[in-house]
């Protein structure tokens, strides 16, 4: 039998015209092939970031009134890449849900990754206890109507996050478990992908969106010409201002014994040193800011607002 191996001269030949090709492929897949094009995306990415945090906020405070559970969330990257790049990167099975967006040109993706979507959906059920096993299959159909529940949660914030710079109507087109079998646009369109990085029940997952760069290119450019971009939104008398806080009011402690504690029951009365008519800490976002005097409102408890502290 013939001898087929390559001798060295051909390997040399054969390495050099494969480093030469792999070279090229990675011209193509990044955005642009000169320093000022490099820049140009660097630019975008940075704008939507800044913008897309308050977004953030938005879903993090949805998902935790919709749950009924603590959610903590944030914006944990942003890239752009081709859309080909993306659908391969995204874990099978998944939960991938293709958004009609009108008017814009293209549809969007919203993608719920398992080992986020499971405890989230543990909640909507009840659980939210206890860590819950992640099963490697697709959504079953009533995991799927729960998913949608959540994804319209957050695709009110989406949309009143995008009202001042683009109006659109969003809606659920269908799920997907495997999001190599959509096309949302040509392989080698550009994408925007922002990745949301939650934790809800001590469990840890990605909520990520996808953004075809001919959907989005209108706010783009209102973003990178200057309109909220690297900044939050400019507030004065005639902007309303949206952004959420928390807002408690914190009764003195009193100190309780173990023993104390362990036979506490439905229906006992805990005495503390207020008096009826004492002041209680009214706190914003945890820091202290005013002091209030609890009460009543149409059956509701309250809390009026007596004095500002400074």
């Amino acid at each position: 039998m013939q001898n087929e191996s390559l001798t060295s001269e051909e390997r040399e030949m054969l390495s050099s015209g494969m480093i030469e090709v792999d070279r090229q492929e990675e011209k193509e897949l990044v955005p642009g092939s000169d320093s000022a094009e490099l820049n140009d995306v660097r630019g975008q990415i940075d704008a939507i970031r800044s913008f897309h945090k308050e977004l953030a906020r938005r879903f993090e405070d949805a998902l935790s009134s919709g749950l009924q559970q603590l959610v903590d969330l944030k914006l944990h990257d942003v890239a752009a890449m081709t859309y080909s790049q993306f659908a391969f990167s995204r874990p099978k099975p998944t939960c991938f849900v293709v958004l009609e967006a009108t008017p814009l040109p293209t549809p969007l993706a919203l993608d719920l990754s398992p080992p986020i979507l499971y405890p989230m959906l543990d909640c909507l059920l009840g659980g939210g206890k206890q860590a819950c096993s992640i099963p490697d299959r697709p959504p079953t159909e009533l995991e799927q109507r729960l998913a949608l529940r959540l994804t319209k949660l957050l695709l009110n914030e989406l949309r009143d996050c995008w009202e001042t710079l683009l109006a659109v109507q969003l809606t659920v087109d269908r799920i997907e478990a495997n999001a190599q079998k959509v096309r949302l646009v040509s392989p080698s369109d550009a994408v925007f992908v922002l990745t949301f990085r939650a934790r809800v029940a001590d469990q840890t997952g990605e909520i990520t969106l996808c953004l075809p760069a001919r959907a989005i290119r209108k706010m783009v450019d209102k973003l990178v010409g200057g309109e909220y971009a690297g900044a939050e939104p400019t507030i004065s008398a005639k902007t309303p201002f949206t952004k959420s806080v928390v807002l408690s009011a914190r009764i003195p402690t009193r100190p309780m014994s173990s023993a104390e504690w362990s036979e506490l029951k439905v229906g006992d009365v805990i005495m503390t040193d207020l008096s009826a008519d004492g002041m209680v800490d009214v706190l914003v976002d945890g820091e202290l800011r005013f002091l209030g005097r609890p009460g009543a409102v149409d059956q509701h408890r309250a809390v009026e607002i007596k004095e500002t502290v400074t």
